[in-house]
């Protein structure tokens, strides 16, 4: 997942645990001292860790195979996209959710009645990758959504951030 930068960097390193232990924003978001901006995700025994050099930023993962994903579709899948704009595929918008409920340090059932999906475009470069454009109480969030692994992995960042350089390791 690479794209032109506008100068937000993000790294995402799956499958392995920060070097150092997160400290908590008192609504849990974690961060990392001297970091401008930290996520993290699990799914299923998998761990995602991203790295910007921006605030506003947020992951998501969840694995393709999950069990209870067709019930949970079948369950909040209509009371979920409610208020979206434009349809999108069940669990690439989930995953641009949580990941933008994170990347303003809310809990997802405090950020959802706040959130539309506004927009959607793929990303000819990176293979089946969408963005997914979030409003979110009036401010506009990209979710970056690709299929890797196994996985469905969402990167989300403030809209006036422009696009990112994004770089995937294995660790």
């Amino acid at each position: 997942m690479t794209a032109p930068s506008s100068g937000l960097d993000l790294t995402v390193v799956l499958g392995a645990r920060p070097a150092q232990a997160p400290a908590r924003t008192r609504l849990g978001k974690p961060y990392l001292p001297g970091t401008a901006g930290f996520g993290l995700s699990d799914s299923g025994g998998v761990q995602a860790a991203l790295y910007a050099n921006r605030k506003y930023v947020g992951i998501d993962i969840e694995r393709l195979d999950r069990p209870d994903l067709a019930a949970r579709r079948h369950r909040l899948g209509a009371w979920v996209a409610r208020r979206d704009h434009v349809p999108v595929e069940f669990l690439a918008g989930w995953v641009a959710r949580e990941a933008c409920a994170k990347c303003v340090g809310l809990g997802l059932l405090h950020a959802l009645p706040r959130m539309a999906i506004a927009w959607t475009r793929q990303v000819a470069e990176e293979g089946g990758a969408v963005d997914i454009g979030l409003d979110f109480a009036g401010r506009g969030f990209v979710a970056r959504c690709a299929r890797l692994d196994g996985l469905m992995l969402g990167l989300c960042y403030r809209e006036d951030y422009g696009p990112p350089r994004i770089v995937l390791l294995r660790g």
